[in-house]
Formats: C-alpha cells, sequence, structure tokens
C-alpha cells in the first residue's frame, strides 16, 4: 500500500505560484521563515491575506501519478449525483398528472 502524501498549498511571494508543502518542510523550515515546495522551488511565502496564486506546474506534475482515478471503480453514479429526499418528496412515484 503507498503511502500518503500530506500538503499545504503555499503561495510564494516571488513567482506568485501556489505550491505543495509538505508538512515536514513546513516544520522544518518555520525557523528559516523559508520552506522546500514539491518541485524543488524555495518558498517565500506571501501574507495570509494574499488571494492564492495559480497552481505550480512542477508540483502538479508531481502529484498527478499519486491522484486517484475520478471515475468510480464500478460505473455507477456518484453519491453526489443521486436525487435527493426532497426531489423525492417533490416527484413522488405512482402520481400521474390527470388532463
Amino acid at each position: 500500500m503507498a503511502e500518503r502524501l500530506y500538503t499545504t498549498l503555499i503561495t510564494c511571494h516571488l513567482d506568485g505560484h501556489a505550491h505543495n508543502v509538505t508538512d515536514e518542510s513546513v516544520a522544518a523550515g518555520r525557523e528559516a521563515g523559508g520552506y522546500e515546495a514539491l518541485c524543488d522551488h524555495r518558498i517565500v511565502p506571501a501574507p495570509m491575506i494574499a488571494p492564492v496564486g495559480e497552481r505550480c506546474p512542477g508540483c502538479t506534475a508531481v502529484l498527478a501519478p499519486q491522484e486517484p482515478d475520478p471515475a468510480p471503480a464500478s460505473g455507477r453514479r456518484s453519491r453526489h449525483r443521486k436525487r435527493g429526499w426532497l426531489w423525492r418528496i417533490l416527484h413522488p412515484r405512482g402520481r400521474r398528472a390527470t388532463v
């Protein structure tokens, strides 16, 4: 079983990209004020009130093989696409429109 990689998205003040930084790198770089991203870029964090920048293509390429396949394996519809209880109340089966 593959080990999970936990990252935090941090926007770099120098290039404006949002980089993925591991939790270990955040802990190690806390005193220095800079972090090492997955793409080996040295991050100088932007202020937390700054909007999140575009995602770094290098970090995205590193993470791409680890992302799960979005298609359901069984071919069934996703849980989030099922009709909910409100739809079932408003559209009961067996009730037919009369003209």
